[in-house]
């Protein structure tokens, strides 16, 4: 879901940024050769010597070194924090970088194909954006160095997220038509919830361990359903780094901004009343809804900002549906760690 798993939120960053593929070989006793065995000692396939093939379509292959140097390159001291990853959650990260930069690459090859390239200037406006959020650009610049990350690396990171943005806004989107019924409907359903939630993994797990894992939750759902203080439950149990030492804890988020079977327990459980478990392709989920408020906004105001909400959405769409596409074209596979 877009706010809840922590294991992968450096994912974005590593996967962009990547520059041509050339630059990723691993030279003996370089440091991200050093990196390559450290982290090889937990997941074998990673061996620089190994240079195992992660994803294979039938135009390219993405492997271990590949992606062991981009991480490093783009993560600077950050690359410690992998390390540390016990084996399953090394395997799964490095199966999701890989899947992402490999799809980044299929968009990257379409855009080329659709004779879609951002200009400087357009790569230039994103990163003054970046400086923007980052307070200015010498505070950004200075994170780069505390880091050891490159600022032409993120430089290639831009002009790449730019070169697909601009591909996939060529692409046609539908009129979003919505009646005036339909529109007075979403106006009156409430419009943010907030809720507490309790989280066990079963990212890269065999069936019989999520059957344990469903068992552990179960047990955790009757405890809570008997009265036990929620929150000090997910302080103890929840896997979820970003809400856990909150007691679980997710305010006011809209629709869409969580994972749908996640949306759906938070926008129709009565307040007040705990789901049952609920399955994301994250792990099991147990939530108590805590709160929901209703829109505040003057009905006009609400018509034009649902309506882009709602192009948005159809917009995600038309991007899922072309990397989708283009993964089937390519014979796109991720294999096994």
């Amino acid at each position: 879901m877009k706010k809840l798993i922590s294991v992968f939120l450096l994912i974005f960053f590593i996967i962009f940024g990547c520059g041509k593929s050339e630059k990723y070989t691993l030279e003996k006793d370089t440091p991200a050769y050093n990196f390559a065995k450290e982290l090889a000692e937990k997941v074998p396939a990673l061996s620089p010597e190994e240079n195992t093939v992660i994803v294979s379509t039938n135009s390219f292959e993405v492997k271990a070194n590949e992606i062991t140097k981009m991480i490093y390159v783009n993560t600077g001291k950050r690359s410690q924090q992998i390390s540390s990853f016990d084996p399953d959650r090394l395997s799964a990260f490095f199966q999701q970088t890989a899947r992402g930069y490999a799809e980044q690459k299929l968009l990257l090859n379409a855009a080329e194909e659709a004779d879609v390239e951002a200009t400087e200037a357009e790569v230039d406006s994103m990163l003054n954006i970046q400086y923007q959020r980052s307070g200015g650009e010498e505070k950004f610049k200075q994170w780069l160095t505390t880091n050891e990350i490159d600022l032409e690396n993120v430089r290639q990171d831009m002009r790449e997220r730019a070169t697909i943005e601009k591909y996939f806004s060529q692409l046609s989107v539908e009129q979003v038509d919505l009646s005036e019924e339909e529109l007075r409907k979403a106006y009156e359903g409430d419009k943010t919830a907030t809720v507490r939630h309790i989280l066990l993994l079963t990212t890269n797990k065999s069936e019989g361990e999520k059957k344990e894992i469903h068992e552990k939750m179960e047990d955790i759902l009757q405890r809570a359903k008997r009265g036990e203080d929620f929150a000090e439950l997910a302080k103890k149990y929840s896997e979820d780094p970003g809400s856990k030492n909150t007691g679980g804890l997710y305010e006011d988020f809209g629709r869409g901004y969580m994972v749908k079977p996640f949306e759906e327990a938070a926008f129709n459980v009565p307040v007040g009343e705990i789901s049952d478990i609920i399955e994301t392709q994250y792990g099991y989920h147990i939530l108590k809804v805590i709160d929901r408020k209703k829109e505040t906004r003057p009905f006009e105001e609400f018509k034009k900002s649902y309506r882009n909400q709602k192009k948005a959405e159809k917009m995600q769409q038309v991007r899922i549906s072309k990397i989708n596409e283009l993964k089937e074209e390519a014979d796109f596979k991720v294999h096994e760690l």
